[in-house]
């Protein structure tokens, strides 16, 4: 059996060890934005976007200002869509006409800002920074 000292000494380094590790890991999102999927709807298409509050705030608004560029990388529409009300944890999906534009012709999505960030204290500033993008379409959403 190890002497006092030796286990003592084993349990400290496995502590640090475990201390290390858990700081080393990435924080987790706390506003998360996906576009999902873009749907041809006739001459236009349709973008199905998925949002997590990650946050532990309740947003009573999160509405985000979107801009969709075309196959020559010009800005082609401007769209606001609101995302809330979002309970902390909750994640929902929306999906809005992007009209005018065919999703071949879309070659990204730009999250230009966030228009409106209400709940207990987030500001419209302070969301834009809590803000993390991210596609499955075959366009992607930056920011």
């Amino acid at each position: 059996m190890p002497s006092r000292p030796r286990r003592i000494a084993v349990f400290a380094a496995a502590s640090l060890l475990s201390a290390t590790a858990a700081r080393a890991e990435p924080a987790a999102t706390p506003i998360a934005v996906e576009l999902n999927k873009l749907d041809a709807a006739d001459a236009d298409c349709r973008a199905t976007m998925l949002v997590t509050n990650g946050t532990d705030l309740r947003l009573d608004s999160l509405k985000l200002e979107l801009v969709v560029f075309d196959a020559n990388g010009v800005a082609g529409r401007r769209l606001a869509a609101e995302f809330g009300p979002l309970s902390k944890g909750k994640t929902v999906v929306k999906a809005f006409p992007v009209a005018g534009i065919g999703c071949a012709a879309i070659s990204r999505v730009l999250l230009n800002g966030v228009l409106a960030c209400g709940g207990a204290s987030p500001t419209v500033d302070g969301c834009v920074d809590l803000v993390a993008v991210a596609s499955r379409a075959s366009a992607p959403l930056v920011k």
